[in-house]
């Protein structure tokens, strides 16, 4: 059985949990959300909440550098990033144009 979860339960969800409500910005959360209703309907496929698995499979960050210390790597930009992960955006609320930070499908 899989229950539909709205963004305020999505968010609610981590921000209210003692163990990971500091994985993710509030934006951060938005954007993860919002990704994951994408995924659902791009596969026609339920997917099941799990916050533990979500914060196992996926990171945040507020730059590139930040990433690049933790992989190791030297990328330039996120397009770069998206070649080897999945990279999700987080805007500036309101400006489509200004990346806030990035989550990646850890790996």
């Amino acid at each position: 059985m899989i229950a539909n979860v709205t963004q305020s339960e999505f968010i609610d969800t981590f921000t209210q949990s003692d163990t990971y409500k500091n994985n993710f910005s509030y934006d951060g959360l938005k954007a993860l959300y919002e990704w994951f209703e994408e995924l659902e309907v791009g596969t026609d496929e339920p997917i099941r909440f799990d916050m533990v698995g979500i914060c196992c499979d996926f990171n945040e960050y507020e730059s590139i550098d930040k990433f690049n210390e933790d992989y190791g790597k030297n990328f330039k930009t996120i397009e770069q990033i998206g070649d080897e992960t999945t990279v999700i955006p987080i805007y500036y609320p309101d400006c489509k144009l200004l990346f806030k930070g990035f989550i990646i499908q850890a790996y």
